[in-house]
Order: C-alpha cells, then sequence, then structure tokens
C-alpha cells in the first residue's frame, strides 16, 4: 500500500488549470484515472517509475477548465478494488496576471518546473522503521499521510512532550467568546464574524529550538456533536505585529482545517484536501522544532493524520480557530500530567485535571446559549 495522491494545481491561463497527481510506494503497480465528477478524463501524461525495493511512483498531469467541472480527483485503483482518491478544487486558484505572451509562457514554464521540483522533492518516503529527519530548506513544505493499520502512532511517547496550553486573552479577536480559564473557545454569538474574516487565538506559551511539545484539542460535545470547521496548528511570534495578512506558511501560519464540505485540508496554496479522513473527536498536536515536523493525530485511533515539515526560524505558539455555526466549543486538553515528570508549562497557580465549578459553569453557559442556534454552514477560510 502506497501513498494516497497528493494533488497541486497551477492555473496557466484564465480558463485552464494544470492538475498534477503524484503518489508514491505501491506494489503492485495501481491503476491511476481522472475524473471530474461527470466523466473520465484523459491525461496530457502518465508516468510510472521504479525505486527501492521494487516499489512504484506514479506521476500524471491533466488540464482541465473550472468553468467545465468545479474540481478534478485522482483516483488510485488496486487490483483488489480499492480505491484511493484525492481531490482539488479548481475554482479558488489565483489568477495567472496580465503579461506578454512570450514572458506569460516563461511564467508558466517556470511555474510548473517549480511546482514538479516540490512535489517530487517534497514527498515523504515512508520506510517501515525508517522515517527521514530531512528538514528541508526555507519555504518547503514536505506531506507525509498515513492510512494503514501498521501506521498506528505512539501516542505515550509523545505525550512525555506534553504541554499544558493554555489561550492567550491578549490574542483573541473580537468574535470569539472565551472561557476566562482559558480552555475553552467558540464563536460569539453577540459579535459574529462577518464573511471573509477570521477569528483565532494563540497559546500563551511559545516554542523556539530545542524544543517538543504535544497537546490535544477535543472537537466535540455530549449531546451536541462533533465540530465541523475548524483551525488547529502554529503561528509564528510575528503574527501578532503583522495584522491580518493572509494565513499561509510564508506568513507564519501551519495549521491543519475542517470544512463541512470538503473534509480535512492542510493551509497551503493550492489548497491540498486530505484523503477521506474522519474528522477527529480530539486531535493531538506534535512539534519536534528542531526537526521541522508538525503532525496532526487522530486520538482516538492512534492514528496520523497528516505530517507538515517545514524550517522553522523563530519563536512559533499553538494557533486555534473554532469556526463558525457550531453548537460544540473548541476545548482545549491538558497533556502533562502524562508527562512522567509531571511538569507543566504555562498553568494557572492550583490548577488541576478537573475543570473548577467556575469552568464549568462557564460551559454550561457557553452550551446553553448556543442550544437554540441553528447551525450554520461556513468554510474554514472564513473565521
Amino acid at each position: 500500500m502506497g501513498s494516497p495522491p497528493l494533488l497541486s494545481a497551477v492555473r496557466t491561463d484564465a480558463d485552464s488549470v494544470n492538475v498534477s497527481c503524484v503518489s508514491h510506494g505501491w506494489k503492485p503497480r495501481p491503476r491511476l484515472q481522472w475524473s471530474d465528477g461527470r466523466q473520465t478524463l484523459k491525461p496530457e501524461k502518465l508516468d510510472y517509475s521504479s525505486g527501492a525495493h521494487g516499489l512504484v511512483s506514479a506521476h500524471s498531469w491533466v488540464l482541465s477548465s473550472p468553468s467545465n467541472a468545479p474540481w478534478v480527483s485522482c483516483s488510485l485503483v488496486l487490483s483488489e478494488g480499492e480505491e484511493l482518491e484525492g481531490r482539488v478544487d479548481l475554482r479558488n486558484l489565483a489568477a495567472v496576471p496580465e503579461t506578454s505572451s512570450g514572458l506569460q509562457t516563461a511564467v508558466i514554464i517556470l511555474s510548473l518546473l517549480l511546482l514538479l521540483s516540490v512535489v517530487f522533492n517534497g514527498v515523504l518516503y515512508k520506510k517501515r522503521g525508517n522515517k527521514s529527519t530531512r528538514v528541508p530548506e526555507g519555504g518547503t513544505v514536505d506531506i507525509e499521510t498515513m492510512r494503514q493499520a501498521e501506521d498506528l502512532v505512539d501516542i505515550e511517547t509523545m505525550r512525555q512532550a506534553g504541554v499544558d496550553v493554555t489561550l492567550d486573552l491578549k490574542t483573541a479577536h473580537p468574535y470569539l467568546t472565551v472561557v476566562s480559564t482559558g480552555k475553552i473557545v467558540r464563536d460569539s454569538e453577540e459579535n459574529v464574524c462577518p464573511p471573509g474574516e477570521r477569528a483565532y487565538i494563540l497559546g500563551t506559551h511559545g516554542f523556539t529550538s530545542g524544543n517538543s511539545a504535544y497537546w490535544e484539542v477535543r472537537l466535540d460535545q455530549d449531546n451536541v456533536g462533533i465540530k465541523e470547521s475548524w483551525w488547529v496548528g502554529l503561528a509564528s511570534g510575528s503574527v501578532k505585529r503583522q495584522g491580518d495578512v493572509p494565513a499561509t506558511p510564508s506568513n507564519g501560519f501551519w495549521f491543519l482545517s475542517s470544512d463541512k464540505e470538503k473534509g480535512l485540508r492542510l493551509n497551503i496554496n493550492p489548497n491540498i484536501i486530505l484523503p477521506a479522513n474522519p474528522r477527529p473527536q480530539t486531535l493531538g498536536v506534535y512539534l519536534d522544532y528542531d526537526k521541522g515536523v508538525l503532525s496532526f493525530i487522530n486520538v482516538k485511533d492512534n492514528k496520523l493524520i497528516v505530517t507538515v515539515r517545514a524550517m522553522f526560524i523563530e519563536e512559533v505558539f499553538p494557533l486555534f480557530n473554532p469556526g463558525k455555526g457550531d453548537k460544540a466549543p473548541m476545548t482545549i486538553l491538558d497533556v502533562s500530567h502524562y508527562k512522567t515528570d509531571t511538569v507543566k508549562v504555562s498553568v494557572s497557580e492550583g490548577e488541576s485535571n478537573v475543570p473548577p465549578p467556575a469552568e464549568e459553569a462557564e460551559t454550561d453557559a457557553l452550551l446553553a446559549s448556543n442550544q437554540s442556534r441553528n447551525h450554520q454552514t461556513s468554510e474554514s477560510k472564513d473565521c
């Protein structure tokens, strides 16, 4: 079983998009096919190559038009009939700037070459018992997804790096409601976040070289259901100073998000939608600063959702965005008690693992105030 298909897209002109699909580590060779939901698409190119241990890699690309179909999928079909599918949304890709035809052609060719370089050099090769720790040079983001039963993570080892994250009220946007203990956040009912704006909050404690850390976020609530709209990840310290900028890795944001319609995705341009993973009830986040590793874990199943690799050059802080319209709040769990040395970071004096009555009352008030709210649909890019 190889890696799920990784898709990237580049707009080549006003109504044409080049979509690339790559996957590694297969034996035997799968069948790769393209679709736009209405018909099977003929690829412009389809290559298979053999690497270490005879494992096969597949690479293909196709031209499509957002006016013909809103999305394109790349599927890997196995001999047993099992299928892995990845999709990319074609509707929100940045337009190619106005240039002369010759310069425009050069820009397109250069973009494609850079894209292919990132795809081929960025995808991590997964080997049993030997995972790469290479840190890519600045700006490169590598993606590693694991779907096999053998790929259960050692969550107890990760929890040895557990920290007690507390929300920094000074960084909270006005569209958020935060419990005074700094452990629970949700969107505000009175001050609703307008479309196109984002409402996030950072943790009080940042991480620099020499740090590894692990924290968990609860994304459901009893008798309420699971959250469908959220961001969880990291933001650099400069985010506090630079104001409202696009939430991209180049601006100091690295996070996993959930969207009701499109599922889980990473904040990478173009958007990379992860294969159909169940939305986690509790999300674990593991950071190894020096190795440039940021991993997201489905705690209930002990399975890795995705790992992002990037070079961090300044202090980074836990990032949370509770989305908009969900009845369930976002709850930060204390995992520091899992550590054998039981050292806590950024924790209020006398705080215990059992929520105090004041927090319980505030939590109940938050839930009660939202029982009558209609469930709203919100893209993860908004709030």
